[in-house]
Protein backbone atom coordinates (compact mmCIF):
# COMPACT_ATOMS: atom_id res chain seq x y z
CA UNK A 1 0.00 0.00 0.00
CA UNK A 2 1.30 3.88 -0.41
CA UNK A 3 0.24 6.91 1.08
CA UNK A 4 0.78 9.81 -0.87
CA UNK A 5 -0.69 13.64 -0.07
CA UNK A 6 -1.43 15.93 -2.61
CA UNK A 7 -1.23 19.68 -1.90
CA UNK A 8 -2.41 22.73 -4.58
CA UNK A 9 -0.68 25.78 -4.57
CA UNK A 10 -1.76 28.66 -6.24
CA UNK A 11 0.74 30.36 -8.39
CA UNK A 12 0.03 32.67 -11.20
CA UNK A 13 -3.64 32.81 -10.65
CA UNK A 14 -5.32 36.06 -10.23
CA UNK A 15 -7.72 34.34 -7.84
CA UNK A 16 -6.72 32.31 -4.43
CA UNK A 17 -9.69 30.14 -4.77
CA UNK A 18 -8.74 26.57 -6.02
CA UNK A 19 -12.13 24.79 -5.40
CA UNK A 20 -11.83 24.34 -9.68
CA UNK A 21 -8.74 23.01 -9.77
CA UNK A 22 -9.42 21.07 -6.37
CA UNK A 23 -12.79 19.92 -7.83
CA UNK A 24 -10.72 18.29 -11.35
CA UNK A 25 -7.83 16.72 -9.51
CA UNK A 26 -10.52 14.68 -7.65
CA UNK A 27 -12.16 14.36 -10.68
CA UNK A 28 -9.05 12.64 -12.39
CA UNK A 29 -8.53 10.41 -8.96
CA UNK A 30 -12.15 8.73 -9.09
CA UNK A 31 -10.93 7.66 -12.47
CA UNK A 32 -8.13 5.72 -11.53
CA UNK A 33 -9.43 2.16 -10.27
CA UNK A 34 -8.77 1.23 -6.79
CA UNK A 35 -6.92 4.19 -5.47
CA UNK A 36 -9.04 5.60 -2.60
CA UNK A 37 -8.79 9.32 -1.41
CA UNK A 38 -9.71 11.17 1.61
CA UNK A 39 -9.94 15.27 1.16
CA UNK A 40 -9.17 16.93 4.38
CA UNK A 41 -8.71 20.62 4.91
CA UNK A 42 -4.76 20.41 4.41
CA UNK A 43 -4.98 18.02 1.06
CA UNK A 44 -5.98 15.38 -0.46
CA UNK A 45 -4.74 11.67 1.12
Amino acid sequence: MVVAEISLTPIGTADSSLSFYIAKSIESINDIKGVKHITTSMGTI
